[in-house]
């Protein structure tokens, strides 16, 4: 049996609602980028989503971050620590 996505041409899986879906999200995380770095910010996308959530919602845990944020742990600690190196936060 071939796997579905062998199955089908390559045309067809743009109009696929996941490859349009993944490709657009790209697409906004890229433009987000772009304007974080435009800004100066000196920060990713996946650490301002981070700050974000600590300004909306101060005291948060680590895994109230991590689920908020749809990240797991270890991606988090590595997140804040980095925040913290860069001087944007405080633990």
């Amino acid at each position: 049996m071939v796997p579905y996505t062998q199955s089908i041409k390559p045309d067809a899986q743009i109009e696929i609602p996941g490859f349009v879906l993944e490709r657009t999200a790209k697409r906004m995380k890229h433009f987000f980028q772009e304007q974080l770095s435009a800004a100066d910010a000196d920060i990713t996308v996946d650490q301002w989503v981070i700050l974000h959530l600590l300004k909306r919602h101060d005291g948060l845990n680590q895994f109230e971050i991590a689920k908020a944020s749809f990240k797991d742990a270890p991606t988090v600690t590595r997140i804040l620590d980095l925040l913290c190196k860069k001087k944007k936060l405080k633990k």
